[in-house]
């Protein structure tokens, strides 16, 4: 519980905002979860995925910019990760 409650919920909302502004509609509270259920497609997940990878560099620059990836990681649900 001390966990959840300590989470930084400024940096949640911009991140629940800069997601809803490229399409992906995440639940509105920090304490919920999301699901991917059989109705989601490759598409729709690399999708979000791409879409988190940008807004997370809005929010966290130096950690991508620093990062071992050297670009931002997609995801193929049948051939796995690519960068």
């Amino acid at each position: 519980f001390a966990e959840t409650t300590a989470c930084d919920q400024e940096r949640f909302k911009k991140f629940f905002h800069g997601m809803l502004n490229e399409g992906v509609y995440l639940a509105p509270s920090a304490y919920e979860a999301g699901f991917v259920s059989i109705a989601h497609t490759d598409e729709d997940l690399n999708n979000s995925i791409e879409a988190a990878a940008k807004v997370f560099k809005t929010l966290w620059p130096k950690f991508l910019i620093n990062s071992s990836f050297g670009s931002i990681p997609t995801r193929n649900m049948r051939a796995g990760w690519s960068f």
